[in-house]
């Protein structure tokens, strides 16, 4: 399948088992409780958010994993938790999870070849956990593209009547809008999730703002 160079906005059209093990059973059932200070820094400094007159800009400082910023637009983000791997925000009824899959650790691929190979075994590998929590699931093919920051995939997921899997309980429904960049040994994922079903019906002005956004600071670690 040839690969396409394409904006935002048409790419997201139709849009390790640690990791999204915890998206699942976290990202909106569990997301909706005190929101951290938007304005706080942490001692360490392993990240920052600025509050800009009409968005919220987040820095991403921790050591051994890719340094980046992205631009949250609107005043109603509110920061729920951070983490080296995850980092997790709320808007209404709408979780944004911006987290990394280490591919030496849960070994989603075993062939780094050009980015679009590679981010399909990791769709497999994420669809592999997420079916069996739910007793509907479907989703949507992937888009492929590519822009200054790499490799891109685009996709959706929705989930029906969750039931306990791995000891886990999934929210009873959930819609997942996903865009993932291959970063090797990483894939970095937006996943865009809710309860409610027709909230997120494709890419959303806002969706693509975060994208476009995205910046990254080789140098943090060096």
């Amino acid at each position: 399948m040839a690969r396409r160079r394409l904006g935002f906005q048409s790419i997201l059209s139709i849009l390790m088992r640690f990791a999204f093990a915890i998206v699942i059973a976290l990202s909106v059932g569990c997301a909706f409780r005190r929101p951290v200070d938007l304005s706080a820094t942490n001692e360490d400094e392993l990240y920052t958010t600025t509050p800009l007159a009409n968005a919220t800009l987040y820095h991403h400082h921790w050591p051994g994993f890719p340094c980046y910023s992205i631009k949250l637009s609107g005043k109603s983000w509110q920061l729920i938790d951070t983490s080296a791997a995850r980092v997790r925000w709320r808007k209404e009824n709408t979780i944004l999870s911006v987290f990394f899959t280490d591919n030496r650790l849960t070994h989603f691929s075993t062939v780094l070849a050009p980015g679009e190979r590679v981010l399909r075994d990791f769709l497999g590998y994420e669809l592999s956990y997420v079916r069996p929590s739910f007793s509907l699931h479907t989703s949507q093919p992937p888009r492929f593209a590519n822009n200054g920051n790499g490799d891109w995939m685009q996709w959706a997921w929705q989930g029906l009547g969750g039931q306990v899997y791995d000891g886990e309980v999934a929210p009873a429904d959930q819609r997942h809008v996903i865009a993932n960049l291959w970063l090797e040994p990483w894939v970095m994922s937006f996943d865009w999730a809710t309860e409610r079903l027709y909230t997120i019906n494709g890419p959303t002005p806002e969706m693509i703002d975060v994208l476009d956004s995205l910046e990254f600071d080789p140098a943090c670690n060096g």
